[in-house]
C-alpha cells in the first residue's frame, strides 16, 4: 500500500512540476490590443457614414466608409478632394487623403455625388514614448473636402468633425 501512495506522490509530483514549468516560458505571447472606431459626421454639403479607424501595435488603417452629398442627385465637378485628419498628441496629422481631377472634351466634369472611400493602411504611427499610439494619443479626428463648383468656378471647403475624445459617446473598441 506505501508503494501504491508513493506512485501516486511522485505522479502528482511530476504533473505539478510540468504545469508551473509550462507556465515559464520566455517566449510567451504578450496580450495584443487592436482599437477599431467607426464614424460619421456631416457638414452643410456631405455626409460621411462607415468610416474606419483601426489601431494596432503594426499599423494605423483609416477609411472604407461612404461621402455623400446631402442634398444632390448628380453634382459635375472637375475637381475633387478630401483629406481625413487626426490631432495626435496635440500635432494636425494627415492620415488619409484622395483627390481627383477630370474634365472631358465636353468641358463636363465626373459626378461626385456619391464617393466609396477606399481605406488606406500605413506603418504604426509612434506617440512621444516611442510606442504605438492608442486612442489616449488622438484628440480629434477630422475630415476636410474640397471641390469646384463649376457654375461659380471657384473651389468649397467643408470640414466634417468625426471624433472628439472629450465626447464620451465617441469611443474606441477594444
Amino acid at each position: 500500500m506505501m508503494l501504491k501512495n508513493k506512485k501516486v506522490f511522485f505522479l502528482l509530483l511530476f504533473l505539478t512540476l510540468i504545469f508551473l514549468l509550462s507556465g515559464c516560458n520566455d517566449n510567451a505571447k504578450q496580450n495584443v490590443v487592436n482599437h477599431y472606431l467607426l464614424l460619421q459626421g456631416e457638414s452643410e454639403t456631405w455626409s460621411l457614414t462607415g468610416y474606419e479607424v483601426m489601431l494596432t501595435p503594426e499599423k494605423f488603417k483609416a477609411g472604407n466608409g461612404v461621402l455623400k452629398m446631402r442634398y444632390e442627385e448628380n453634382y459635375l465637378s472637375e475637381y475633387f478632394q478630401f483629406d481625413t485628419h487626426a490631432i495626435i498628441n496635440g500635432e494636425d496629422v494627415t492620415v488619409h487623403s484622395i483627390s481627383a481631377e477630370y474634365l472631358n472634351s465636353e468641358n463636363v466634369g465626373m459626378d461626385i455625388t456619391e464617393q466609396h472611400i477606399m481605406g488606406m493602411e500605413m506603418e504604426k504611427r509612434l506617440n512621444a514614448n516611442g510606442n504605438p499610439i492608442t486612442p489616449k494619443d488622438i484628440n480629434v479626428i477630422y475630415m476636410i473636402v474640397k471641390w469646384k463648383d463649376m457654375n461659380k468656378g471657384e473651389y468649397v471647403e467643408e470640414r466634417i468633425d468625426l471624433y472628439n475624445s472629450q465626447n464620451k459617446e465617441n469611443a474606441f473598441l477594444e
